[in-house]
């Protein structure tokens, strides 16, 4: 009896031990963007804009739809990634305060807005960025291959990573400038700081809670509305096994009262959500 006991100890110490062996194993999460591979992501973007200012009310909508296709031009030593953006398609609809609808698709460009087909059409189908992407997710240099900027250079998969094992509850965070119209705030820039969690954490998928909130609340009403389409929260999903980002799905719903007088607001509302393409 004392043998058998002693055999199923040494067993359980064993098992013990290697169960808290391969925890202890489980590898921090990194990026791994071989040369030749190539992500694809159906990204759908809503936005809907609510205005009132001296009894009047306005609102405006828009739906913009892609296929974002993300190609390892190659790799270097150190896991850094040179990637190159296209989309592949592209869909825009726009409706404006007076009701009015315009659109854009990239499968009817001849059925599509002229303006916008000008616009939108040429970015359709080749690189419009190019980007160095360290294994942690921060981006080392941006150069953009298209007449297309925007007031932040948005991440490949919308966050870094910590230097550290995922584990749930494990919050890290980043600081990143948003560019300003000139009109606005002196056109200087504003630093905004996005906040990251650990919400789910096994070896075959990590859920990062994200919430992208004003370092300093701003004095300027312009300044404060402009900033609101920024201030994103919600989830992205990595998987540790491929060392990719699967999808992620980021809100914005923020309301400024009294932003140009007595009963006045504005309202900003979004719903930004992509997926890994399996096709």
């Amino acid at each position: 009896m004392n043998r058998n006991w002693s055999v199923a100890v040494s067993a359980a110490l064993l098992l013990t031990a290697g169960t808290v062996g391969s925890v202890q194993a489980q590898p921090k999460f990194t990026f791994r963007l071989p040369e030749g591979t190539t992500l694809a992501y159906d990204v759908v973007h809503r936005t809907k804009i609510e205005a009132k200012e001296d009894g009047a009310k306005m609102e405006a909508s828009g739906v913009l739809r892609q296929r974002q296709q993300w190609r390892v031009v190659s790799r270097d030593s150190l896991g850094v990634a040179t990637m190159e953006l296209s989309l592949t398609q592209l869909h825009f609809e726009q409706t404006d305060p007076t009701g009015s609808v315009l659109k854009y698709d990239s499968a009817d460009p001849k059925g599509s807005d002229p303006n916008l087909a000008r616009h939108l059409g040429p970015l359709v189908g080749q690189p419009v960025k190019r980007v160095d992407l360290g294994p942690d997710g921060v981006v080392r240099q941006t150069k953009h291959l298209a007449d297309q900027e925007s007031n932040v250079e948005e991440l490949p998969f919308m966050i870094t990573v910590p230097d550290a094992l995922p584990t749930k509850g494990l919050r890290w965070q980043r600081k990143f400038a948003v560019k300003v119209p000139k009109d606005i705030n002196r056109g200087e820039p504003v630093a905004l700081r996005q906040v990251c969690e650990f919400k789910e954490a096994t070896p075959r998928k990590l859920v990062v809670a994200v919430e992208t909130e004003l370092i300093d609340h701003p004095d300027d009403g312009n300044l404060e509305v402009f900033l609101a389409q920024f201030l994103r929260r919600g989830t992205v999903t990595l998987d540790p096994m491929t060392g990719t980002m699967t999808g992620f799905h980021l809100t914005v719903d923020e309301q400024i009262k009294d932003v140009a007088g007595p009963d006045s607001f504005y309202s900003f509302k979004s719903d930004y959500k992509g997926t890994l393409a399996k096709d």
